[in-house]
């Protein structure tokens, strides 16, 4: 793991108060969540209503 990687990681787990394998799990289900969405043909966006912006996540 790339130091980059290991500081996102250890900021997210200290965030949420999780164990690094916790904060890793956590994830690699997202991530799984996301793809299977994808590969079912939908579309990830996220929505700032304050600013009325829509934007869309593009997994490459």
């Amino acid at each position: 793991m790339n130091p980059e990687t290991a500081a996102a990681l250890k900021e997210f787990a200290q965030a949420k108060r999780l164990s690094y394998t916790e904060a890793v799990r956590r994830a690699i289900a997202i991530a799984k969540y996301i793809e299977d969405e994808v590969r079912e043909g939908r579309k990830i966006q996220t929505v700032d209503a304050d600013r009325n912006e829509v934007r869309e996540l593009i997994l490459m």
